[in-house]
């Protein structure tokens, strides 16, 4: 049994105590520049907590896409890029839209996930189980 908070725990209330006990105590541009720090803590915090899942889902369309097993999440990267620059895979291809739409969406709720767009692609969950 884990008795300790772990990281993202931790950096969540490092990142409450700057925005809502420090910045408040401050005048520009050092209150700025707190609220920026706990901003970039609330980011780590989601990195920890979604970047994997978020890495390995990308791993496995880029798999599927690319038709290779056994690279890495960089180097499928580095041949998706490739590949939409020869043309060996077309812009109009669904898969590459959808891994290109899920990864940002990744990306945008790991960076911003308040950003009100974000809703409108994530799949709702109207509780139908």
């Amino acid at each position: 049994m884990r008795t300790i908070p772990g990281a993202p725990e931790i950096l969540r209330v490092v990142a409450h105590y700057l925005r809502d006990n420090l910045a408040p105590q401050l005048s520009m541009p050092d209150k700025f520049y707190t609220l920026v720090a706990a901003n970039a803590i609330d980011i780590a915090s989601r990195e920890i907590e979604q970047g994997g899942v978020a890495d390995a889902a990308a791993l496995s369309r880029l798999q599927a896409l690319l038709g290779d097993g056994d690279a890495s999440l960089e180097d499928l990267d580095a041949r998706l890029a490739q590949a939409i620059a020869s043309g060996d895979i077309a812009l109009d291809d669904p898969a590459l839209r959808d891994h290109l739409v899920q990864a940002a969406l990744d990306e945008v709720a790991i960076d911003q996930p308040r950003y009100a767009t974000i809703a409108r692609f994530r799949p709702r969950d109207d509780g139908d189980d």
